[in-house]
């Protein structure tokens, strides 16, 4: 196991979260490795911003394909994750109000491995974990950690989200009622399995066309 940070180049956030990792890695003593978006394709996510009026689903894209990249190049099994049961209700509410079938289809707890599609595996494994008990973790471990809320998050559907699942599922086993339906229903589900198609760009998988990732790059 190793630890990744992506620098993202957001202002002093990105810095500060990367000291944090840092802090971090020589805390349990493992390798931390860092992508300098900057460095590798010569732009950030703040260069991003005068591009896409929808930052946040751009910085998803750039992080979603640096994390597969960088496990597929260097051969790891999967990419795990931090997401937690709040980010999974409300990641669930939000496809639900867009009837989004697919995503809904393509997540959960883990998703697999399919090396010759290039495509690395997710594990969330705070998937059944509240934010308010991770937080409780840390502080009660002094595990080190930064909780500035990224500049570019005002507005932010994941987070009006949330706000609306607060209102709606005010108890940890609600938010679990409504992350175990949908897995539920997935497996009695007959979604098709996504063929993957290879962007002319950088080669890697796509729905079809130049992957999202080198047209959002591109700007």
């Amino acid at each position: 196991m190793e630890l990744l940070y992506l620098h993202l180049g957001i202002g002093s956030y990105s810095d500060h979260g990367l000291e944090a990792c840092r802090r971090l890695s020589d805390q349990i003593g493992i390798k931390l490795n860092v992508i300098t978006m900057k460095d590798e394709y010569n732009t950030t996510v703040d260069d991003l911003k005068d591009k896409n009026e929808k930052i946040c689903s751009a910085c998803g894209t750039v992080k979603r394909y640096l994390m597969n990249k960088f496990a597929f190049e260097n051969n790891f099994d999967f990419v795990a994750t931090g997401h937690n049961l709040d980010d999974e209700a409300a990641f669930v509410m939000h496809n639900v109000f867009n009837r989004n079938i697919d995503q809904l289809s393509r997540t959960g707890m883990v998703t697999k491995t399919i090396r010759e599609n290039k495509l690395i595996g997710r594990v969330k494994l705070l998937y059944y974990l509240t934010e308010k008990e991770n937080m409780l973790y840390c502080i009660l471990n002094k595990v080190n950690f930064y909780n500035e809320e990224c500049k570019n998050a005002s507005g932010n559907q994941q987070i009006k989200n949330k706000e609306i699942l607060y209102k709606l599922a005010d108890s940890r086993d609600k938010k679990l009622s409504i992350v175990k339906t949908i897995d539920k229903l997935k497996k009695n589900s007959d979604v098709k399995e996504w063929v993957p198609s290879y962007c002319p760009e950088c080669g890697f998988p796509t729905t079809k066309g130049i992957c999202k990732f080198c047209r959002t790059i591109a700007g």
